[in-house]
């Protein structure tokens, strides 16, 4: 396999779209998905993991950061991933299907081309998936993954519990709908009172309880004095929290 070559922004965006649903943990040259990835790319599955190791040290939100050493074109397709998670995804969707199917991906798309070239319009299915909605399952394995298959409030760990909450509705921000740091993952009870506005968090991520909310002894416990266990990555955006409790939270009876 070639060794030392130049990342192609194709290489980067599969990276990154593989790095968000992998617990660090397995960010190894030995996971079966990164081998898979780096034989499709001609690369080694060490270069693999390193450049997805690398992507954490731009995530403000990560206690546990990478080499350190990403490249400026790392950052360029990081900001990118957070400017539309919907385009990039699309994206990211041809490209892997033209690997899979050993398409030339260069002679499809020219290295030369306008990175904005290839995002398609707001509100039009995507011509290789059925439509949007199919990166909702990208969606929920990215917040499993960043919580550690946990409730973030109740540490629940049963995954047909756990919802991915989003922070501002998904019909109020197309743009963000598929942006990690858009979501908590949260198990169905706490996901119900969250998108009903029973509940929100503060920016230090402590629970806040609408007088709304009518609590039995037995319930309080689950609510009154809780905090949002940080994730390891993609941890909420301080923006989202405060629209959610501005336009969301029901602060009053």
């Amino acid at each position: 396999m070639a060794r030392g070559k130049i990342w192609e922004r194709k290489e980067q965006m599969l990276a990154l779209e593989l790095y968000c649903r992998t617990p660090f943990g397995r960010i190894s040259q030995r996971n079966t998905e990164i081998i898979d990835l780096s034989e499709k790319l001609g690369r080694t599955p060490s270069s693999v993991s390193l450049k997805m190791a690398n992507f954490s040290a731009l995530d403000p939100t990560v206690q546990q950061k990478g080499m350190g050493n990403y490249s400026k074109s790392d950052a360029i397709i990081w900001e990118e991933f957070f400017d539309n998670p919907s385009a990039f995804l699309d994206n990211v969707a041809i490209f892997a299907a033209r690997l899979k199917n050993s398409v030339d991906v260069d002679r499809e798309f020219p290295a030369d081309l306008d990175r904005n070239a290839l995002e398609f319009h707001e509100g039009k299915d995507v011509p290789v998936v059925t439509t949007r909605r199919k990166h909702q399952d990208f969606f929920r394995k990215t917040l499993l993954t960043a919580y550690n298959g946990k409730c973030g409030v109740t540490q629940i760990n049963q995954p047909e519990l756990l919802i991915a909450s989003h922070i501002i509705p998904w019909s109020k921000d197309e743009r963000n709908r598929l942006n990690p740091r858009n979501g908590i993952l949260l198990n169905a009870l706490h996901d119900r009172a969250f998108d009903n506005g029973l509940i929100s968090f503060e920016d230090n991520l402590d629970i806040m309880i609408s007088p709304r909310l009518k609590l039995h002894e037995m319930a309080r416990p689950f609510f009154q004095e809780k905090k949002l266990t940080p994730p390891e990555k993609f941890g909420p955006n301080p923006t989202f929290l405060a629209h959610h409790r501005d336009h969301c939270f029901q602060d009053s009876i």
